[in-house]
């Protein structure tokens, strides 16, 4: 038997890149994201801010911060299951920093829980509301140096709509369980 619900079928043309990590998700991923005009949805398991281990600086946060210089909004959902301070120190950078201090459209929240969702264990986005990342990718120095990780963009208004809805979902759930701000 079926258990839930199943979504609607999609079809249609639509054009799709295959990313491979380590081979070429880092470029894939900062072109992609420097692709986005208006908007960048992001939901996440985590994101680095900064790499370790001699790699240097994170080209994919850089090209985050750069495309909300270029006047994108950019919103992120992250994981709060296992809440830390290197969790809190993103969504403070987007909304103490990028968003007060420097006057960015950029905001950051810890996705709450439910009685049907209890874990953001999702490493997507959508650009646009037509451009969308499936994939296995955590935002880390490891994952995208080190890992075999795969993914996959799909350009395609009918593609994106499920996944921008379920983002919205997780941005507008109400949660009286998580504590956001650690205290």
């Amino acid at each position: 038997p079926i258990v839930g619900n199943l979504s609607t079928p999609i079809s249609g043309a639509f054009d799709a890149t295959l990313l491979v990590c380590p081979d070429n998700c880092i470029n894939e991923l900062v072109q992609m994201l420097d692709s986005a005009d208006d908007e960048i949805l992001l939901s996440l398991q985590y994101l680095d801010m900064d790499w370790s281990w001699g790699w240097g600086d994170n080209p994919i946060f850089t090209a985050l911060r750069q495309s909300a210089e270029d006047g994108v909004a950019v919103r992120l959902i992250i994981n709060g299951a296992y809440l830390d301070q290197d969790v809190q120190d993103v969504v403070d950078t987007f909304n103490e920093v990028w968003n007060s201090s420097d006057g960015l459209d950029v905001s950051a929240i810890v996705m709450g829980e439910d009685d049907n969702v209890t874990k953001l264990h999702n490493k997507g986005l959508v650009i646009d509301q037509k451009t969308v990342l499936v994939s296995s990718i955590n935002w880390g120095n490891s994952a995208v140096n080190r890992n075999r990780e795969m993914g996959l963009i799909m350009t395609s208004a009918d593609v994106a709509a499920p996944y921008r809805e379920a983002w919205f979902d997780d941005w507008m759930r109400l949660d009286n369980v998580t504590d956001t701000d650690q205290d």
